[in-house]
């Protein structure tokens, strides 16, 4: 049987991804993140020892040399690689900015984590940002480092990503944004993170959004991701991971530690599989402790929202909660299913909070028997189930 729109399966056939869980939650992410990356005749090499052409011969000394040079002759792609060192990445392919507009695919690949670092300089809004229009962009072996905090300059995220067609983020850090967010990724059809680290931001290390308008859902993927250490603010709107509105996200092999708030979702639905999720760093009233996890839905969109915990433990240093809020007076709900791959479910009154009747329930009898069939590659839709049934006695996405 084909899988359902919106069903797990669905969404990872999306993304091109496929996932196998073992008897113990123990979860594998199986796909090949270069096949996101795009096919360019042009190809340009950045050395910041160099001041040449482009060439391999002779590098451009700085990433805004090569988009200056696209722009000028309007190329559609480019694949740029980028030595070890530090560099800029400029304004100039961002709309904000007085330039021609910069509508092209790019693939920029540098030297790894830790060797290749592309700052935000001084006058800079962000240490990077693309807006163009049904682009695509791939990023692999690249940190990404804002001012810090206090920063001197204000920057509202990092890396700054919108309306695009494909988003890739393979061993790639997103640092020290000064007031805002690691990764801002908004309205993408797609977005992939691959081994990502997101950490020491002033907000949220990752969040995504992007609005419903009757438009297909924007479908996102973490996997094996490390969101350590974000909200420095001490805002507990602040979060290691976040979804709003017309998102789906599957979260596979993670660790998110020590944010106000480690993971919360208001997008549409949410797998979260075989995660790490402890130590949330600010006690929030209403919760009744810190919060690992929450599950809300969406006010603006006036959604419901689900987060589906399939393995993995969540309960270590905070709750997990499944909160109710309504939009133009109508109630708006957060579910939580879980299955019995999650370690806490034995202490299920200590590790959620919220009206346990209503907004938590175990999977139904057969439906992560689906869940887990499709991803471990076996026949069988993830969509079958009717969740669990709110108040007025509608079911849960």
């Amino acid at each position: 049987m084909p899988a359902e729109p919106s069903s797990l399966g669905w969404v990872l056939s999306e993304l091109g991804v496929s996932i196998s869980v073992d008897e113990t939650g123990a979860a594998n992410v199986r796909m090949d993140p270069r096949l996101r990356r795009g096919i360019s005749e042009r190809e340009f090499f950045v050395d910041r020892r160099f001041d040449g052409d482009g060439s391999r011969v002779a590098p451009f000394g700085d990433l805004p040399d090569v988009f200056a040079l696209m722009s000028a002759r309007q190329y559609p792609d480019a694949v740029i690689h980028v030595a070890p060192g530090d560099y800029s990445w400029g304004d100039a392919i961002d709309p904000r900015s007085d330039v021609e507009p910069f509508d092209a695919d790019l693939t920029v690949l540098g030297s790894g984590s830790g060797r290749t670092r592309v700052l935000q300089g001084e006058h800079d809004s962000a240490a990077a940002v693309f807006r163009e229009q049904g682009r695509s962009l791939y990023v692999e072996g690249i940190d990404f480092v804002g001012r810090g905090i206090p920063g001197g300059v204000s920057n509202e995220h990092v890396l700054d990503v919108r309306n695009g067609r494909a988003l890739t983020l393979v061993d790639v850090i997103v640092r020290d944004a000064t007031a805002g967010d690691g990764l801002l990724a908004i309205n993408f059809e797609t977005v992939v993170l691959e081994r990502t680290v997101a950490q020491g931001n002033a907000q949220d290390g990752l969040s995504y959004a992007s609005p419903g308008d009757g438009q297909a859902p924007m479908y996102v993927l973490e996997a094996d991701v490390l969101a350590v250490d974000n909200g420095l603010n001490g805002n507990a709107a602040s979060q290691g991971s976040a979804t709003h509105r017309a998102t789906q996200i599957v979260r596979v092999g993670g660790r998110y530690e020590r944010n106000p708030t480690n993971i919360e979702d208001t997008g549409l639905v949410s797998w979260n599989i075989d995660l790490k999720v402890a130590d949330s760093t600010v006690f929030q009233p209403h919760e009744g402790g810190p919060v690992n996890l929450r599950v809300r839905g969406d006010k603006k969109e006036g959604t419901h929202s689900t987060a589906h915990l399939i393995s993995g433990s969540y309960d270590a240093g905070g709750v997990v909660h499944a909160h109710e809020t309504s939009s133009n007076g109508v109630p708006v709900y957060g579910f939580l299913r879980y299955s019995p791959l999650v370690g806490m479910v034995g202490t299920l009154p200590d590790a959620f909070s919220g009206d346990l009747d209503s907004h938590v329930a175990p999977a139904r009898e057969g439906s992560y028997v689906d869940v887990l069939s499709y991803v471990d590659g076996h026949s069988g839709s993830s969509g079958t189930d009717d969740g669990p049934v709110a108040p007025d006695g509608r079911s849960s996405p």
